[in-house]
């Protein structure tokens, strides 16, 4: 049973083992088609079993197949194909999966495998063309795979499987071919500037930085560098000025033509490339421009010219270019005449006017090019007849006058030759007996002493000097007209009493007919009154006088008739009984003496009826209740030494008045009941005036608000302003001041001042303070506006450089002043804005190098930054400005990145009319000469004035320094010592022709002196004022002396016989030395040389001619020694060394410079006779009486040992000994 049950065991395991064999193989081969499957291509499907194997198995089970399709030939990126492509298709790799056998051999049949292309039929290989450039091919196929196989028992048997599938194949678009030109190219013209019309220039284009590329639509981010000539060329499109050029090359010649002074002119190059492989692609081009100047010098002269002539001259006589031209009627037909003024770098040749078409044509030439130029003005001209007439005043309607009368003419004058009267000047005269006249400005006042018969004659002078004239007769008669009073004329009134002089003494007009009698005139006849002093007494205009107060009042009657006045004066003496008693300051003490008090009533009494009498007793009243002060009968004012009521003074007794603390006024009156020897008994009112204290208060700084708080002055507890503008009146200062409350201010209420009411930074307030026992003062509060002003001072006409570090210095000054800050803060400039600036035309321009600043300029350098002035420029110019600057804490951290200050540039302008330049330690004499041409200049009325003296302000900007330690002083006379009663002062007077006054100092004597202390380039300016010798002529002018080279020559010694010669010398601007340091006086001059030391020493005259003679003086080498050549030419100082030659470099002999000089002199007549060995009469002729002149004049002692050495060289040293000697 074991057995059975375990043979039962063995053959049941032996099945399942075998079962279990079946699903393993079945399971493999599950998996092997699974894998089979992912390794399909694309679109490739599994076949279906068609056949049916052999073997012996019974029953059939389904197969499956698969295969691997292959296309090759595609040549383009990522298995694309391209156009030209020729794909060959295969498959390969079969597979076959068959669950229910073993498949022992497998392959594809080839005669079942179809191929499509798309939709059409295929035979494994394809051609790409054009017409699918750009699709996506599909490739599929059907195909058989046959197989051998074998079950389980091992029985064999073939089978097949159909497969399909199918691949996309992407054809890549057709290849197209682009090219670029890439790159830059340009423009250069040579010369490329200074082109003048008519100049060719070359232009050529360069092409260095341009490259080609040729680019496939197959790759086109990456194109292929051409190259050259191998494979591209260039060609040039040009054009001028818009216009196409023939020319094609790379470089251009081209002729620039221009009708205006200067044009710009454009010029530009289109570069264009042909490629080889494809000569007629279009590609991009490059293109490249210039742009030069050209400019026509003719033009440019001519417009030079143009706007460089000025002014015309006809019949002597100078107008604007533009007109008009004023002619008299005797002239109009020499119109044509008229002559255009040549203007500097030009001369005229010709000048033609056409009156039908106002045309003036002028033609001339450039001296500098020698151009021809023209120039056209439109130019209009107009006849006139000029006049002067005698203008009578109003009240003079005929020729009569009366003696005694004043009348005042004043003259008119039309038709100027000069378009206006502002030239013209007026002289009076008068022909008569017993006339006397006065001037003022141009009118004239006659007032005839005896009849008769006058003439005035006026004569008008234009500024041409052409003299017009006007007389008027005039019959003096006597006046038979005057006015006097019908009763007395001085009155005696008292104080609120009236008078009628109307009534009482009444004002009357007569007429005088040459007999006894007289009429008097009531018809036609205005009255008016009027008072000298209306606080004295008033009168109103029916003549009713009231008096005021004590003292004299002129009342004057006016009475008019036919235009003329004719006055009575009346005397009205007001009286009162009253008077002044000594005055006392608020809070103070003042005593008075019985005898004081009854001096003080004798006199009112006196006053106010003219009464001599003698008091005996005086009894004073004094007031109740008063709240003005104290009455005393002790100077010590104790408590028990009041009085009150009636004070009955004996004699020896004193009465003393303490005023009250802050009480200032006249309201104090005592009543002086006085008796006298003989005329009764009076009562006298007496005044005790209460002043005011005067306080000292301290001036103070407003800063740069808008407003200021005045502070309380220190020492005082309280002010009042009274006044802003001007000192108040007396009155004002009235009141109690301890107890007025308004318009008080104190440390917690103080008065708000407008810092724009300050006029240049400067203001006044008028107050009354009071100290801490209430005790009164007045006086004033300077006030100071602290501007934050940087000053700068600059000659009128020159330009002065600002300074960064003055800003810098500002900033921090400012930020002190104004700006909270921490410890450790600082400010770090950045810019300044100059918020408002000078007027170019009246003032000046700013500038930022040269660049003209605008209010929007931010200027970061201020050393850049330079004024230049105007000419006309006066007084001070103001500039404010804005600086912007960082603040930073002591960490270096922003607090405020931009901090604004305002401040002001001030910058006074100087005028340096009269200018001389001195040495150090040198003088310098003024002279007359320029004083005479200043005020002759000043003033056109002036043109003929003579200079009568000058006088200098020496007070004002430091004009007179110690010469111990300063730049010098101005002497009234000088002889090489300086003595301290030789400085000139403010009241000095110095004439042109002085008196033998000792007041009247000689102008010519006048020398500045300067110090050893003075330093070069100080310069001192000294106010004048020069005065002519007629009434009102007077011109004010600022004197500078420049403080230029000093002496500093190595090689010249106070102890040199020449020092005092080159000193001169060089001071007077006649030689300088050889360099910095010195002089070379023993070298040798050369013959330009001294005649340039002689042309220095008259001023370097302009020459007649700027050509020379002479054939071996050249423009250029002896530029320097031209004009003085010339000069000395042609006053026959030199006629030059023979055949047309002058050797300007030849050395000067001693006796050349000896003639020179005498020639100089005008060739002075000569005495005596010379003595030297090697100088005689007949041999040397030529410059004998030179020698002998400047031997006389001790010019020239000679060489020594008895000879003069006149063939010697003259050097350095002897030529300026022999100038100082005979010119200084």
């Amino acid at each position: 049973m074991r057995s059975a049950l375990c043979a039962q065991s063995k053959s049941q395991k032996s099945e399942r083992m075998k079962k279990m064999m079946k699903k393993f193989l079945s399971s493999l081969l599950a998996l092997t088609m699974i894998l089979s499957l992912v390794i399909v291509p694309a679109n490739a499907t599994g076949g279906t079993d068609i056949g049916t194997g052999t073997g012996t198995g019974t029953g059939t089970s389904a197969a499956t197949g698969s295969e691997t399709l292959s296309i090759t030939g595609a040549t383009g990126k990522g298995g694309h194909a391209k156009v030209g492509d020729t794909l060959t298709f295969a498959l390969t790799n079969p597979v076959v999966n068959d669950s229910s056998v073993k498949v022992i051999s497998k392959n594809i049949n080839p005669d079942s495998v179809t191929w499509k292309v798309d939709s059409a039929e295929n035979n494994g290989s394809y051609e790409v063309t054009t017409a699918d450039a750009g699709k996506t091919l599909t490739v599929s196929y059907t195909a058989e795979i046959d197989y051998t196989k074998e079950d389980g028992l091992h029985n064999q048997g073939t089978g097949s499987v159909r497969i399909s599938g199918s691949k996309s194949v992407t054809v890549d678009a057709a290849e197209t071919i682009s090219y670029t030109v890439n790159g830059e190219v340009s423009v250069s013209a040579e010369p490329d500037t200074g082109i003048k019309s008519g100049d060719t220039v070359k232009f050529t284009v360069n092409t260095d930085k341009l490259f080609c590329k040729k680019i496939s639509s197959n790759n086109p981010d990456h194109g292929d560098d051409l190259t050259e000539v191998t494979d591209y060329t260039l060609s040039y499109a040009w054009t001028v000025n818009g216009k196409s050029v023939s020319d094609k090359t790379a470089s251009i010649r081209v002729e620039l033509t221009t009708d205006k002074a200067s044009e710009k002119q454009t010029v530009s190059c289109k570069v264009s490339a042909t490629f080889k492989d494809d000569p007629t692609y279009k590609s991009n081009s490059l293109s490249a421009t210039i742009t030069v100047t050209v400019t026509n010098d003719k033009v440019n002269a001519d417009a030079e010219f143009a706007a460089a002539i000025k002014q015309v001259t006809f019949n002597g006589r100078t107008y604007g270019i533009s007109g008009p031209v004023y002619y008299l009627a005797n002239e109009h037909n020499n119109l044509d005449k008229m002559t255009a003024v040549a203007p500097k770098g030009f001369t005229v040749t010709k000048t033609e006017y056409d009156e039908s078409t106002k045309k003036l044509t002028v033609t001339g030439k450039n001296t500098e090019g020698n151009i021809d130029v023209t120039a056209e003005f439109k130019l209009s001209c107009t006849q006139v007849a000029p006049t002067v007439t005698i203008n009578k005043p109003s009240s003079l309607t005929g020729i009569t006058v009366y003696v005694g009368s004043s009348y005042t003419f004043t003259p008119s004058f039309a038709d100027s030759l000069y378009g206006s009267t502002s030239g013209v000047t007026y002289e009076w005269t008068v022909k008569g007996t017993d006339v006397k006249t006065s001037n003022s400005g141009n009118n004239y006042t006659v007032t005839p002493g005896k009849a008769g018969k006058i003439t005035i004659t006026l004569t008008a002078t234009d500024r041409g000097n052409e003299e017009y004239k006007a007389t008027l007769d005039l019959n003096v008669v006597a006046n038979p007209y005057s006015a006097h009073a019908t009763g007395k004329t001085e009155f005696t009134i008292n104080t609120n009493e009236t008078l009628n002089l109307a009534t009482s003494s009444a004002p009357a007009l007569y007429k005088d007919y040459g007999t006894s009698s007289e009429e008097k005139i009531a018809k036609n006849v205005t009255l008016k009154w009027e008072s000298s002093d209306k606080t004295v007494a008033t009168v109103t205009s029916n003549g009713v006088v009231k008096g005021l107060k004590s003292g004299t009042a002129t009342i004057t009657a006016t009475l008019t008739y036919e235009r003329k006045d004719y006055t009575v004066e009346y005397k009205v003496r007001v009286s009162a009984l009253d008077c002044k008693l000594d005055s006392v300051e608020n809070g103070a003490t003042v005593g008075y003496t019985r005898n004081d008090l009854m001096s003080a009533a004798e006199e009112a009494i006196y006053a106010f009826d003219r009464t001599r009498v003698d008091v005996t007793d005086v009894t004073v009243v004094l007031p109740s209740g008063t709240s003005y002060g104290t009455f005393y009968d002790d100077e010590d004012c104790g408590r028990n030494d009041k009085v009150t009521g009636s004070y009955s003074m004996d004699s020896g007794d004193e009465l003393y008045f303490k005023s009250e603390n802050g009480y200032v006024g006249s309201d104090v009156k005592v009543t002086l009941n006085v008796k006298t020897r003989s005329d009764g008994d009076y009562s006298v009112t007496a005044v005790i005036p209460v002043t005011m204290r005067k306080g000292e208060f301290e001036s103070q700084v407003t800063g740069s608000d808008k407003t200021y708080k005045v502070t309380v002055p220190s020492g005082y507890e309280a002010y009042w302003v009274l006044s802003t503008s001007k000192e108040p009146a007396a009155s004002e200062y009235d009141g109690s001041w301890a107890t007025k409350t308004a318009g008080k201010y104190t440390s917690k209420s103080l008065y708000s001042f407008s810092t724009s009411n300050l006029k240049d930074g400067e203001g006044k307030l008028y107050i009354v303070a009071i100290d801490d026992k209430g005790i009164a003062y007045s006086g004033v509060i300077e006030l100071k506006a602290n501007a934050y002003t940087i000053k700068y001072s600059v000659v009128a006409g020159e330009s002065v450089t600002f300074d960064q570090k003055r800003f810098e210095s500002f900033m921090e000054d400012y930020a002190d002043d104004n700006i909270k800050t921490s410890k450790g803060d600082y400010f770090e400039f950045d810019y300044v804005k100059f918020t408002s600036l000078p007027n170019s035309t009246r003032e000046g321009v700013l500038y930022e190098g040269k660049d003209k600043i605008k209010t929007s300029t931010e200027v970061e350098n201020l050393d850049k930054v330079s004024f230049e002035s105007v000419a006309k420029a006066k007084d001070t110019i103001k500039v404010p400005f804005t600086l912007y600057a960082k603040q930073y804490d002591k960490n270096d951290k922003v607090i405020d990145k931009k901090v604004s200050m305002t401040g002001v540039v001030e910058i006074s302008v100087v005028k340096e009319d009269i200018v001389f330049e001195v040495g150090v330690n040198s003088a310098v004499k003024l002279g007359s000469d320029k004083f005479i041409d200043f005020l002759r200049d000043s003033d056109k009325s002036y043109r003929k004035a003579d200079l009568d003296y000058v006088t200098f302000d020496v007070g004002k900007n430091s004009a007179i320094t110690s010469y111990f330690n300063g730049t010098g002083a101005l002497y009234r006379y000088y002889n090489g010592n300086t003595g301290i009663n030789a400085t000139v002062s403010a009241k000095d007077e110095f004439y042109y022709n002085p008196k033998t006054s000792s007041k009247h100092y000689d102008l010519d004597d006048v020398t500045y002196v300067t110090s050893k202390f003075a330093k070069v380039g100080d310069i001192v300016y000294i106010p004048f004022t020069a005065y002519g010798t007629k009434s009102g002529q007077k011109a004010e002018g600022t004197l500078a002396i420049k403080v230029k080279q000093t002496m500093n020559f190595v090689d010249v010694h106070t102890y040199d016989y020449f020092y005092d010669s080159v000193q001169w010398a060089v001071n007077n601007d006649i030689t300088k030395g050889t360099s910095a340091t010195t002089f070379s006086p023993k070298q040798g001059c050369t013959r330009a040389q001294i005649v340039t030391f002689l042309w220095r020493a008259a001023k370097s005259p302009e020459p007649r001619s700027n050509t020379s003679k002479f054939t071996d003086v050249y423009a250029t080498a002896h530029a320097d020694y031209m004009k003085a050549i010339n000069w000395a030419t042609e006053q026959g100082i030199t006629t030059g060394t023979g055949n047309g030659k002058f050797s300007p470099d030849a050395t000067c002999t001693r006796a050349q410079i000896v003639t020179f000089l005498y020639r100089f002199k005008n060739n002075p007549a000569v005495y005596g006779s010379l003595n030297f060995s090697d100088v005689n009469k007949t041999e040397h002729a030529a410059f004998y009486n030179a020698i002998l002149w400047a031997v006389n004049n001790k010019i020239t002692t000679g060489y020594g040992n008895g000879i003069f050495d006149p063939n010697g060289t003259c050097n350095r040293g002897d030529a300026v000994t022999f100038l100082y000697r005979a010119l200084a």
